[in-house]
């Protein structure tokens, strides 16, 4: 008789268990109406007026952030596109980065793998141990790209930023967030996992710019877990792209990259194609801090040809 109680008990126990496993896949798989919530404009976003924390969705391509890099370009498929025409000047570019708004992607996090050539084959990005299920978060605020099974990365997240970086979450257990959707920094993203070609628990991240991968160490110092600086130049080298091959990001002037007096320094900067927030502080000697008080906009804010920048 104890061996039929204990029969039905564990008969009973297995039946919970599944229908909890069931009602937990039903949930994740349940997809969710696009909402009207949007980055604003392109122009000038206010990125401070939007919901991150909810499940909201953007609707079309004009509220993609990082426009001015991407223009339409979006894939829910694949994590690199393409290769496109970067905008370095003199072999390098500058982003603007905010290190108030970084959240490191996971807690209590050890590097087990650095990035660069790793048995032959190049580790495009760098592994990060974790413990099966624990939680993964966007590092930035941003639009999720790509959220499903990718090949060796497994299940991987890509999240695109304002400032054109996107950040890549593979090897995941589970993914909590879906394609199109606004995610705030230090929001879950996923569970960590070892899917894909993996042989342990642990977070591979990514950043990189215009599809290009590069280190993660120049921009992330992981002894702190924070941001190395608030800006980030990248190099052609540091792109794995040759000099001789890239874009300029100017409009052929080379009077732009010369530094203006202060004596002779206008009032205003109009904005012409190519000028960001950084050369413009490097031209008039004039910090991307006070740029941004005098003209009421963010480090995101994204420039539009002929508009007024004050200068003091």
């Amino acid at each position: 008789m104890k061996h039929l109680s204990a029969f039905f008990a564990s008969i009973f126990f297995f039946a919970v268990s599944y229908a909890q496993e069931v009602a937990s896949n039903v949930a994740d798989s349940v997809s969710i109406d696009t909402l009207g919530v949007a980055f604003a404009d392109t122009v000038n976003t206010d990125y401070d007026s939007i919901d991150f924390s909810s499940q909201k969705f953007i609707e079309n391509f004009s509220q993609l952030p990082a426009q001015q890099y991407y223009k339409q370009d979006w894939s829910e498929e694949h994590v690199r596109l393409k290769a496109v025409p970067i905008p370095f000047e003199n072999d390098s570019l500058t982003l603007i980065l905010n290190k108030d708004n970084f959240v490191f992607p996971v807690k209590n996090g050890k590097v087990i793998s650095e990035y660069g050539v790793r048995h032959g084959r190049m580790h495009t990005g760098t592994d990060i141990k974790q413990r099966l299920n624990d939680t993964v978060v966007s590092c930035f605020d941003g639009v999720v790209r790509l959220a499903r099974q990718y090949g060796g990365y497994g299940k991987v997240v890509v999240v695109r930023h304002p400032n054109g970086l996107e950040s890549v979450y593979s090897h995941l257990n589970r993914i909590k967030v879906k394609p199109k959707q606004l995610v705030r920094a230090g929001q879950m993203v996923g569970l960590a996992g070892r899917t894909g070609r993996a042989t342990t628990e642990h977070l591979h991240l990514e950043f990189r710019f215009m599809y290009e991968h590069f280190n993660t160490r120049k921009a992330i110092d992981y002894t702190t877990e924070s941001l190395i600086s608030d800006t980030l130049v990248l190099t052609a080298k540091d792109l794995h792209r040759t000099p001789t091959t890239t874009a300029s990001a100017t409009s052929g002037s080379s009077s732009q990259s010369q530094v203006v007096p202060a004596g002779e320094r206008p009032s205003v900067h109009v904005v012409k194609k190519g000028d960001t927030l950084y050369k413009i502080s490097r031209m008039y000697g004039v910090s991307v801090n006070t740029l941004l008080k005098l003209n009421n906009i963010s480090e995101n804010s994204i420039l539009s040809i002929g508009q007024k920048i004050k200068l003091k």
